[in-house]
């Protein structure tokens, strides 16, 4: 947020809004710029010492380029995420504490729940391991800690509350509230849609995936004590980043990709990391054959030849793999490339066009997942969703006074979907803030008495009071066809008096 309010700054907030979009994109592509070169930075310096740590950041390259997953290009915090996490790896297995207590500081500002599921268990780890008598681990330790309770003290200062609203909202921790139905769901769409979506996504079942084979390479391998600890602490973070979303979500809609970013970028690392111990035992096994099975003579120069060949196979796999794979995925990005540029039209860009003209210019519209709405439009809107409104809001709700805030906030017109049937795909209950949106007959046309809107306070727990739209007050209505597996229709209200 920082960097898009200096971004802006520099636009000028009144810039055309594809200024805006490109100059955000841009941004984006920059950090994720850096995230590739300090993949590849640390890569080469691993690779001159003959780590099998340089396959990690070699994978976590390929992970970032992937056309495939397009978390890295959505304008959110993803990417610097990915960025900083890939610092705060190679500071930990490079046994940095300085810098490790650096880096975790600046992940927290750029997600918080890495406090927890990443910060904790690295810095407990570093003091367990540490000898007492090195200040660089107690230093980093106070660097963390002084920016955490300097954060948690500013919104104390500000808000009377130690978490922000959205954590609040989104997050039960620490009470559990078991969501097993979103390591299952990425199956269930697997068997909609093809088995390719398993790996053409980013998903539970893939981290999962990764960290098991990763746990099979390591009982072949079987790498020194040391190294083994860390590999394992890679593990524990991938299995607390996973445990976080399956335990301590509130909310029932599906995982958006971008938050297994962080568990998919460590359980590719450490895969790829035990995979080159692999290759690395099965090298050293190579050469002892080789130097057994000679005659004491040519013994020396067998084991020689042996060592040079695997090592120059060794040192081409990588690129050529790489090279393979970029390959595969220039050609499927230059074919979704294809596709985009005979697109003549931007529907969603069209879509709010005729949303923005029909509406008056001092329109204020109130509605959830409004920010499209909100961007296109460039109108006043109040987002009901709750995770950037204020406490105050959560009370309007708990006590029925949604239309007394809707008033007190000057709304006078209401947006929202209408679905003819249930997302009941994912074998979840419908998200209670999308409840209101289930209305078959509203969703058909205006052939209906009434429609209720009603959203829902996570805080609290209860829905709000019931606003009673009917037909009479519909001031924009158009058919959108599916969201999801239901029939759309996107229909604007008056606020009734």
């Amino acid at each position: 947020m920082g960097a898009i309010v200096v971004l802006y700054k520099g636009l000028g907030i009144d810039s055309p809004l594809n200024l805006q979009i490109f100059a955000v994109s841009a941004l984006e592509k920059l950090v994720l710029a850096g995230a590739v070169a300090t993949s590849i930075g640390f890569y080469i310096s691993y690779r001159r010492r003959d780590s099998p740590w340089a396959a990690g950041f070699l994978a976590a390259c390929v992970l970032l380029l992937c056309p495939f997953y397009a978390i890295f290009d959505q304008g959110m915090e993803t990417t610097l995420a990915v960025l900083l996490l890939l610092l705060v790896i190679h500071a930990f297995i490079s046994d940095r504490s300085l810098l490790l207590g650096a880096w975790l500081a600046l992940l927290f500002l750029t997600r918080l729940d890495t406090a927890i599921f990443v910060a904790m268990p690295l810095l407990l780890w570093t003091l367990l391991k540490s000898s007492r008598a090195e200040r660089s681990h107690w230093l980093g330790i106070a660097l963390f800690s002084l920016t955490f309770f300097a954060y948690v003290g500013i919104n104390i200062a500000t808000t009377g509350h130690a978490v922000p609203i959205s954590g609040a909202l989104k997050s039960s921790f620490p009470a559990i509230r078991w969501q097993g139905a979103f390591f299952v769901e990425p199956i269930t769409l697997a068997e909609m849609f093809g088995w390719a979506v398993l790996v053409r996504g980013i998903n539970m079942v893939t981290c999962a995936m990764l960290v098991l084979a990763g746990l099979g390479f390591m009982l072949v391998a079987r790498p020194a004590k040391p190294e083994r600890d860390k590999l394992l602490m890679l593990v524990a973070i991938v299995a607390l980043l996973l445990a976080n979303l399956l335990m301590f979500q509130k909310w029932d809609k599906s995982i958006d990709p971008r938050y297994l970013a962080l568990p998919m970028l460590v359980a590719t690392i450490f895969a790829a990391t035990t995979f080159a111990w692999v290759i690395e035992r099965v090298r050293l096994r190579v050469e002892h054959l080789a130097a057994s099975r000679t005659g004491a003579k040519t013994r020396v120069r067998a084991a020689s030849f042996a060592w040079r060949t695997t090592d120059v196979v060794l040192a081409t796999l990588p690129y050529a793999l790489v090279g393979i794979l970029l390959l595969l995925e220039g050609v499927a990005h230059f074919s979704r490339f294809a596709a985009y540029s005979e697109r003549k039209h931007d529907f969603v860009r069209q879509f709010y066009g005729d949303v923005s003209n029909a509406l008056p210019p001092n329109a204020v519209i109130a509605g959830t997942d409004v920010g499209a709405l909100a961007f296109w439009t460039q109108r006043r809107v109040v987002n009901l969703d709750g995770v950037i409104n204020n406490l105050e809001y959560q009370e309007y709700l708990r006590r029925g006074g949604l239309r007394d805030y809707l008033r007190r906030e000057g709304v006078t017109f209401l947006a929202t979907a209408l679905w003819d049937r249930e997302q009941n795909y994912t074998g979840r209950p419908i998200e209670p803030m999308y409840r209101q949106l289930l209305d078959p007959r509203a969703e058909r046309g205006t052939d209906y008495d009434l429609h209720p809107y009603y959203v829902y306070s996570y805080l609290y727990n209860v829905y709000s009071d019931s606003i009673a739209l009917t037909p009479g007050d519909e001031f924009y209505r158009r058919f959108v066809g599916k969201d999801g597996v239901a029939d759309a229709a996107y229909v604007i209200y008056r606020l009734p008096g």
